[in-house]
């Protein structure tokens, strides 16, 4: 059985970390709170347990609140981005969405 490598299309390294996350949709409803998956320079993946459906290719506000430096990960800073949803999946009772960043609102 052979199997095909399919070259990864992002321009920056994901780095792994479960930091707190709340979305909301255009109109300003909340979407969910849940976990980052993983996060690069240029987008995240957000795990949402159930919550309401997002459509791909929509666009949401995502803040996240990550630690200040590597140096010192108990200080926080909270980050809000407009985002578009790149892609979603079912992953049992959570959803995973992919989002790509685009502003950095705060």
């Amino acid at each position: 059985m052979s199997s095909t490598r399919v070259k990864d299309r992002r321009a920056s390294t994901r780095v792994a970390g479960s930091y707190p996350v709340q979305m909301w949709d255009a109109r300003g409803r909340v979407i969910g709170r849940g976990r980052t998956g993983n996060l690069s320079e240029n987008g995240v993946f957000v795990l949402l347990p159930g919550g309401r459906r997002v459509a791909a290719d929509s666009l949401v506000q995502v803040e996240m609140e990550l630690p200040r430096s590597p140096d010192k990960p108990r200080l926080r800073r909270r980050v809000r981005y407009t985002a578009r949803v790149i892609r979603t999946e079912a992953m049992g009772q959570w959803r995973g969405v992919g989002l790509e960043l685009i502003a950095k609102l705060t």
